[in-house]
Parts: structure tokens; C-alpha cells; sequence
């Protein structure tokens, strides 16, 4: 469900019971994220509960619960932060005048830098596909990356049909998603797998710009 203003509505039994104010409360939240986060990475989802994060916090259990109501409510305001900091970086890269290429590296930079900064991407990513609450805030997160990526390939010239431009976005997205994670779990985030992906990525953006449509682009490459 979405508000008034098209953005989507926090779960009832997922919102924070208190909205941090205070300087104090507020570390004791920061404490609370990055407990969770270091929990997920060591564990998972299915490890994570509300007393291990209050003892990783330093906190007692009743104060947890002051503040969240389980520990999906600490997973999704994470889910939250991590897409919303991901927006709010990518739209300077997209609005910029760099070049296609440029831009869809700066792209993969700027994810880069996220993941160093969460420390616990991949951990996050996995219980975001297990906590169902999660999957409509990553539809949400997924339509608004498709939007982007065919405005910018728009920009440099694309003349796709929408709905095959659309297919070939979903695909880079999500391909594109799969493989950065596969890396990050092997310690290689820019391993030989991820060099040969964006290499193939960049050669599938380059000749949808230089064709007319999918029929020339299959053509194209198989030459």
C-alpha cells in the first residue's frame, strides 16, 4: 500500500514503536543497525533474534522492544536505508553529462562504496528474498532502477521498441544483481567474474545503442 504521495507504506507490525529524537536514543538505534547487520552477516536471517542483537547492542531486551517490535522491524528500516541511500546517489550519476559507459560504471562505483559502507550487503540482500514484507519494498526499489535505466539509454540514443527495452533492462538489473552478489560472497567483488560481467554488460548497452531493434541487436551479436 502507498501513501498519498505514491511512496509505499510501512507494514503496520513493522514500524518502529518510537522514532529516535534524542542524541542518546539515537546511538542506541545506530547501535541496534549495526549489531543487526553484523549478525546477518554472521549468520543470517534465520540465525538473527531480538536477544542476540540486544546483547551485540550492549542494550537490555526491554529497550529493544521500546523501539522495534521484532527483529524483521530492524531488518526492513535497514532494507530501507540501503535502497534509499542507493536512489539518493545514483540520481547526480544519472542527471550527469557522462557518457553511457561512464555513467554505468560510476554506477557500479557508487555500489561499491554502499556495500563498504553497510558491511553487511550480501547478508541484507539474502534476508530481504526471505522476510515477505521486504519483497514489495524491493518490487518498488526494482521498477524505480528499470525506470532509470531506460530514460538513460533513451538519453544516448536507444530507439528500442519500450517493451524490448524494457526485457533487456530487467535482464542487466537483475543479472547484473546476481553476479555482484555471487562476487561479494567469494571476497571478489572486482574478481575476474565481475570484469568479464561488465565487459559483457557494456558491449549489450553499446549495441542496443547502435540498433534499431532486438532482430538487428541478436544480429549484431553474433557476428
Amino acid at each position: 500500500m502507498k501513501d498519498r504521495a505514491g511512496h509505499l507504506m510501512i507494514p503496520q507490525d513493522l514500524k518502529m514503536r518510537r522514532e529516535p529524537r534524542q542524541q542518546r536514543t539515537l546511538e542506541i538505534i545506530k547501535k541496534v543497525e549495526q549489531a543487526t547487520l553484523e549478525l546477518l552477516k554472521e549468520g543470517g536471517i534465520t540465525q538473527l533474534n531480538t536477544n542476540a542483537i540486544a546483547e551485540r547492542s550492549g542494550i537490555d531486551i526491554k529497550s529493544l522492544y521500546r523501539f522495534f517490535p521484532n527483529k524483521e522491524s530492524i531488518v526492513y528500516r535497514l532494507g530501507q536505508q540501503w535502497l534509499d541511500a542507493i536512489r539518493s546517489r545514483e540520481k547526480a550519476i544519472f542527471e550527469g553529462k557522462s557518457g553511457l559507459i561512464e555513467t554505468w560504471s560510476a554506477l557500479d562505483d557508487m555500489i561499491d562504496l554502499i556495500e563498504q559502507e553497510f558491511s553487511g550487503y550480501g547478508a541484507l540482500w539474502q534476508a530481504m528474498d526471505v522476510i515477505p514484507e521486504l519483497h514489495e519494498l524491493e518490487a518498488e526499489h526494482e521498477a524505480v532502477q528499470l525506470s532509470n535505466m531506460l530514460v538513460l539509454l533513451r538519453k544516448h540514443g536507444c530507439q528500442w521498441p519500450e517493451k524490448e527495452l524494457t526485457e533487456l533492462v530487467r535482464y542487466l538489473y537483475r543479472t547484473g544483481d546476481v553476479v555482484k552478489q555471487g562476487c561479494i560472497e567469494q571476497g571478489e567483488a572486482c574478481g575476474l567474474m565481475w570484469r568479464a560481467h561488465q565487459k559483457w554488460q557494456c558491449r549489450l548497452l553499446l549495441s542496443a545503442v547502435n540498433t534499431q531493434d532486438s532482430a538487428e541487436f541478436e544480429h549484431e551479436l553474433r557476428a
